[in-house]
């Protein structure tokens, strides 16, 4: 019996033992991204049967589980897919708006002066200092639409570099959460126990992947299932399909995001795209850049010079 009490202590030292590991382990990750604090289960030790009765023997780990809500992290992948495509397309257009809203850059000022030298010609048309008043304006307001047009072209090239960097992170968080999902998968199945640690890196993971296009994700067997856009397989246990970019069929200057598969490569229109960097970028081109693009293009740039000749 005195053996026995001896166990019973040295089961309550190691189940301590473990507590304190694992509170050091939480304390060591706190400022780790993604990191899930951990919390070891106790459960009473298998009792004895001593043919009077049974007898405790102690306590053991039952298991190390970490603090986590499914709805939660669904929840917070949504907030970030819309959070970072509000984000992206805000910023795209403060770009053009400080452009365009210059005071001494902008259109405002250039076009203020080419009506008011309109109006002082139409009040005096034969006077030749008013006349190339009016000529010079013109052209002063030509050449401010041409450069607002580069500048707008050159917007839409670093709307195709984005795209690009962002499809790119795409594929790669692809790789690594497939990756994952293989570990996890080996882990549980050899001895029933989830690694805590790896699925905090998936889900860190699935966090990242939102914050560039909208992210769904499937739980299966201990692995994670991920679509992202509308519904676009990504991420199938250990299998990854791939997002690329494509000259748009329309417009070679512009790159459209495709999805690639073994078989073929589809351009996707902007309603598969939602959420995320990439669906910011998208809605932002389709939208007001190609608006301001068109606005701001050669027939403008050709009416100021057609009012130069008719002068």
């Amino acid at each position: 019996m005195a053996s026995n009490i001896l166990n019973i202590g040295k089961s309550a030292l190691a189940a301590a033992q473990v507590g304190i590991s694992t509170t050091g382990h939480n304390i060591a990750n706190a400022s780790t991204p993604g990191y899930s604090r951990q919390v070891v289960t106790q459960a009473a030790a298998q009792a004895q049967n001593f043919g009077y009765g049974y007898v405790g023997q102690g306590t053991e780990i039952a298991s190390v589980t970490r603090v986590y809500s499914d709805l939660l992290a669904r929840q917070a992948v949504s907030s970030q897919a819309a959070s970072a495509s509000s984000s992206t397309y805000s910023s795209e257009l403060g770009t053009i708006d400080n452009m365009l809203s210059d005071a001494s850059a902008g259109l405002n000022p250039a076009m203020s002066d080419f009506f008011a030298s309109i109006q002082d010609l139409s009040a005096n048309p034969s006077d030749l200092a008013t006349r190339q008043t009016m000529l010079s304006n013109a052209q002063s307001l030509a050449n401010r639409f041409q450069s607002t047009s580069d500048r707008l072209n050159e917007i839409s090239d670093g709307v195709n570099t984005q795209l690009t960097s962002a499809v790119s992170l795409v594929n790669t968080y692809a790789k690594q959460i497939s990756s994952l999902n293989d570990s996890i998968e080996k882990a549980v199945s050899a001895d029933g126990h989830t690694p805590n640690d790896l699925m905090d890196q998936r889900d860190q993971l699935v966090l990242e992947l939102s914050k560039q296009i909208k992210t769904t994700v499937i739980p299966q067997n201990g692995s994670y299932n991920i679509f992202v856009g509308n519904g676009l397989p990504l991420v199938i246990g250990t299998d990854t399909f791939s997002l690329t970019t494509a000259p748009s069929p329309t417009d070679a200057t512009r790159l459209e995001v495709a999805y690639q598969t073994q078989a073929k490569t589809t351009i996707l229109g902007s309603e598969s795209l939602a959420g995320g960097a990439i669906g910011g970028l998208v809605q932002f081109r389709s939208g007001i850049a190609g608006h301001y693009k068109k606005s701001v293009g050669p027939d403008c740039r050709s009416a100021c010079r057609n009012l130069q000749y008719a002068a």
